[in-house]
């Protein structure tokens, strides 16, 4: 059976919480995805205006550096939001988390969508070409690069200190048009599926991403997709369970009901292995399970855990 790697994927941030008090709250759920046999977590990224009635999150690598001293875990982000971040700044945080850490930590990276690259300054025209040059401006600088020049954007280097992983974190670019993809195959170390894509569309994509390695010649990286998981003893208990949530999910996403199990993972332990067979043919390697979205109780999501970890985790190893 085909290996896949666990990893837990946090909703931090509530109108009503500090985000001290959020973590705070949140480290059972470390503490449980740490004995499920969970390898890593992940965190999502915003750049709110104001508080969000469903959730919020915050840049990303100041979420990690509270994590890394809390968990043991390696440290993700699905995804960093590329056109928020002065390149040479990225080089630098990304660079010093990695150290805090000690090399830690993953980077899926993305574009955002168009109001947040408005908002930066970053214009639609040569957006992937910028993009492409951010990871090697990146790659270049955690190698001891004594600079980078490119066509769009240059810095001057070297920084230090250096990342702790030789040539800095793995950055797995996501994105579902054939430039993403071809930034995967060709720069990245990876590729990052969102949590609305519905497993046909993870597949070909994938298939594509392989493909676009191989012609290359590189090998393909991890294929990591986020996804929803609720988990109980039957079936029925985890569908009630989990459909405020998930119907909280196809409201701020737009998911339509007739794709929920091509994009959540919802029953006993049995349907979910089930599920997780598609998965696996279609050629994911790592799964970032959100099992505490839109306000879902903590302990809810403990369960849902140390459940995966009983009867999910092992049999995917």
């Amino acid at each position: 059976m085909p290996r896949i790697d666990f990893g837990l994927w946090l909703d931090v941030g509530l109108p009503s919480q500090t985000l001290a008090s959020r973590l705070e709250e949140l480290a059972p759920l470390l503490a449980a995805a740490e004995e499920a046999g969970f390898g890593s977590v992940w965190v999502g990224e915003a750049w709110p205006r104001g508080p969000r009635e469903w959730h919020q999150q915050i840049p990303s690598l100041p979420l990690l550096a509270a994590l890394a001293s809390l968990t043991p875990l390696r440290l993700g982000t699905g995804v960093l939001l590329l056109p928020a971040w002065s390149p040479l700044n990225l080089a630098y945080q990304a660079a010093a988390l990695d150290q805090l850490s000690g090399g830690r930590l993953t980077l899926g990276v993305g574009s955002g969508m168009p109001d947040l690259r408005e908002r930066f300054g970053v214009a639609r025209e040569r957006l992937g070409e910028r993009l492409d040059e951010t990871i090697v401006l990146l790659k270049s600088l955690w190698a001891g690069a004594p600079g980078f020049s490119g066509r769009l954007l240059s810095a001057p280097g070297p920084i230090a200190p250096l990342p702790v992983q030789p040539g800095g974190p793995p950055v797995l670019p996501g994105g579902r048009v054939e430039r993403a993809l071809k930034r995967a195959a060709l720069l990245g170390d990876g590729w990052y599926a969102a949590t609305t894509y519905p497993l046909p569309l993870i597949e070909r994509l994938a298939t594509r991403y392989r493909a676009l390695c191989a012609g290359a010649g590189r090998p393909a990286g991890a294929v990591t997709a986020n996804r929803f998981f609720a988990v109980a003893g039957s079936r029925e208990e985890a569908e009630r369970a989990a459909e405020p949530y998930r119907a909280a999910l196809d409201e701020h996403y737009g998911v339509p009901p007739e794709t929920h199990e091509d994009v959540y993972l919802v029953g006993d332990p049995e349907h979910v292995n089930r599920l997780l067979e598609g998965y696996a043919a279609a050629g994911v390697t790592q799964i970032a399970a959100r099992v505490a979205p839109a306000g879902l109780p903590v302990q809810q999501a403990v369960r849902t855990v140390r459940l995966l970890g009983r009867e999910v985790v092992p049999a995917w190893r």
